[in-house]
């Protein structure tokens, strides 16, 4: 069985700006917390079928999300330490796929 996928045009421009250290540790934890508690709830409600269900991508991604924010509180202070604002990017391109 093949799957066909088909990349739209458009895509959607999240973030594209400067920010000040503060901004982006509030924009950008945000965001992981969001993602964090996303996986979270994932888990939570595939466990609560069957406590055997097998979560390990939602716990390896919660374990990454912690990861990327560790990495980001060091860019951060480097950051503040070096009187540095921070340029973010973000795009999402979206793609559609057969069931």
């Amino acid at each position: 069985m093949s799957t066909t996928t088909q990349t739209l045009v458009n895509s959607l421009k999240l973030i594209d700006g400067t920010f000040t250290p503060m901004h982006t540790e509030d924009l950008l934890k945000s965001f992981i917390n969001t993602k964090i508690n996303y996986h979270k709830l994932h888990r939570l409600i595939i466990l609560e079928g069957d406590h055997n269900n097998d979560t390990a991508y939602d716990n390896n991604r919660i374990h990454e999300l912690k990861a990327d924010k560790i990495h980001l509180s060091e860019i951060i202070a480097f950051a503040k330490a070096n009187n540095k604002n921070i340029k973010l990017k973000s795009t999402i391109s979206i793609e559609l796929t057969d069931q």
